[in-house]
C-alpha cells in the first residue's frame, strides 16, 4: 500500500554508471532480457552517462566526402 503523503525522489540510473565495469554489467543485464526496446532504453541511459548522444558517437571519422 502506498501512503498518500509519500514523497518520491528523483532517480537517474546514469549517475551510477561511473566505470566501464558498471556500464558492462548494466548492458549485460539489459541484453539478458532479450527485449529490444529495453536494450535500446539502456543504451540511451549509457549514452547520457557518458555524455554522448547516440550509437554513432565515438566514431571519430569525418562526414566529409573525398
Amino acid at each position: 500500500m502506498i501512503k498518500e503523503d509519500a514523497k518520491l525522489i528523483p532517480f537517474d540510473a546514469a549517475e551510477l554508471l561511473d566505470s566501464d565495469e558498471a556500464i558492462a554489467a548494466f548492458m549485460a543485464d539489459a541484453f539478458e532480457t532479450g527485449d529490444s526496446s529495453f536494450i535500446a532504453h539502456a543504451l540511451g541511459i549509457v549514452a547520457s552517462s557518458t555524455g554522448t548522444s547516440g550509437p554513432a558517437c565515438g566514431y571519430g571519422g569525418s562526414h566529409s566526402s573525398a
